[in-house]
């Protein structure tokens, strides 16, 4: 079995733009040392669901630099837009995932899509930061959108739904891209549910709960807004619920190398995180206007 290595109950949430209130699960105040933990995974800020009344303006994070890692942004519940100064846009809704590598460097923005914003309405989303092998940290940009139907699908006998965002899980294969060994999956239990979670053993393993109250190996629950990390060893870990819980697990091998993150940049070489910070402040990322 793997086991539970801590349980990280959300902090208070945050502002983050004019159109996201998130609480920011890691790495909060741990640094270094949870970046060595967890890696590939950088950061995951979530966004409970929360309602916005209607409004005539564009709401969102308006243009931002990015360098050297990927953004994931998972939509659970709404309709998010994106667009960049290499020249990509696009729109998900419910149960889409937008997917940027930042490369070399790129500025974007992200947004309530605009006709959606102008009803009230309810967001819920996950996005991610995820490291680049270094090899990969300085690409070309790229961006890419999926919608919902686009997701590898497989329910169970047990009523237990997958949905494959990354990766691959129980034969099914998810279409989003990553640069190192991620796999990336929600699953929807319901109470007759006994579903086990089998990763590679050289995986760091975590789990999020979106919805609903998850039993985890037979002792410990969780409900929406928990992540749970678990200790990087062999073994599956066991999920129940008495009712209904909605989950989305993170699986990725660690890419042993330095991570060095200030604001938006995340690059495995310091020189190359102050040299990110420098071109940002000289606006050779180009011009906010796009």
């Amino acid at each position: 079995m793997r086991t539970i290595e801590r349980k990280i109950s959300a902090p208070d949430a945050h502002w983050v733009g004019s159109g996201f209130r998130v609480r920011q699960l890691f790495p909060k105040e741990e640094g270094p040392s949870w970046h060595e933990r967890f890696s590939p995974f950088l950061l995951m800020d979530y966004h409970e669901p929360f309602f916005y009344e209607a409004t005539p303006f564009d709401i969102g994070v308006g243009p931002h630099a990015h360098r050297g890692f990927s953004t994931l942004t998972f939509s659970v519940a709404g309709r998010l837009s994106h667009k960049d100064n290499a020249g990509n846009k696009g729109t998900i809704h419910s149960g889409g995932v937008q997917w940027m590598h930042a490369g070399k460097g790129i500025l974007h923005k992200e947004m309530h899509e605009t006709r959606w914003s102008k009803s009230p309405r309810i967001l819920h989303c996950v996005q991610l930061w995820i490291d680049s092998p270094k090899e990969h940290e300085f690409d070309e940009p790229q961006y890419r959108h999926f919608a919902a139907e686009e997701m590898g699908q497989r329910e169970f006998f047990d009523e237990t739904k997958l949905t494959v965002i990354s990766g691959e899980a129980y034969g099914v294969k998810g279409p989003v891209p990553t640069f190192s060994p991620v796999n990336l999956y929600r699953l929807r239990l319901s109470d007759l549910s006994q579903f086990d979670v089998n990763e590679p053993f050289d995986h760091n393993v975590g789990l999020l709960v979106l919805d609903g109250e998850v039993i985890i190996n037979e002792e410990e629950r969780g409900v929406q807004s928990d992540f749970f990390l678990f200790h990087h060893e062999e073994g599956s870990i066991t999920l129940e619920t008495d009712t209904y819980a909605d989950v989305l697990i993170l699986s990725g091998k660690p890419l042993g190398q330095e991570v060095h993150m200030n604001g938006p940049f995340a690059l495995s070489n310091r020189d190359d995180l102050y040299q990110a910070l420098s071109d940002l402040q000289l606006g050779k990322f180009g011009s906010m206007d796009f």
